[in-house]
């Protein structure tokens, strides 16, 4: 299974590398231009939404499809702001996914039961790693304003997400108790009030 997600895992991980910044905000952010941070960032917003559809009819823990429903909401907000900005500067959006997750929801297309669920959440940490490093090179080496403050404005949010997925992710598939040491119960996903 392992195996199975190496060629998605690693599209991802590359698009990590290509801005070099830590989910942190931390490290030397490598520049993209702010054409390319549009393209980018609207096929990672394209395949969170996809992905989380295709969660809320698989996943089989309510906190899963919780997290799903999340992303939905949050990631079609943005991805409407990210295109308002995007064609009032002439830069094109991504239309579709880009192909590593194009294969990861055909692969996860076929699971079922406690291994969808695992491997959704593993790699919505995966994802959201890479839109925060992607994100904090915006914010840091943009040039376009209204992208800059949208990158900025995006990051709390995005780190939000990932902690939520590292939380859920962590369980293993159980759903009983948060291994993060903080000794929560069923791994609440909810956003902090």
């Amino acid at each position: 299974m392992k195996r199975m997600f190496g060629c998605a895992a690693m599209g991802i991980a590359i698009l990590a590398l290509q801005v070099s910044a830590d989910e942190t905000g931390k490290g030397t952010a490598k520049q993209v231009s702010d054409a390319e941070f549009v393209r980018m960032a609207s096929a990672m917003g394209l395949a969170e939404v996809n992905m989380a559809k295709m969660a809320l009819q698989n996943a089989t823990r309510d906190d899963v499809k919780q997290f799903a429903k999340r992303m939905i909401d949050d990631h079609t907000q943005h991805n409407k702001e990210l295109n308002r900005i995007a064609d009032s500067k002439g830069f094109t959006p991504a239309a579709t996914m880009d192909a590593a997750h194009e294969a990861m929801a055909t692969r996860m297309s076929r699971m079922t039961g406690e291994q969808f669920d695992r491997q959704y959440m593993m790699s919505q940490v995966q994802d959201h790693q890479a839109a925060i490093a992607l994100f904090n090179a915006e914010s840091k080496n943009g040039r376009d304003p209204a992208l800059k403050e949208l990158a900025t404005k995006s990051l709390p949010i995005l780190r939000e997400h990932l902690e939520m997925a590292r939380k859920l992710a962590g369980q293993g598939g159980r759903g009983a108790t948060d291994r993060s040491g903080t000794g929560t119960p069923g791994g609440e996903s909810r956003p902090r009030d």
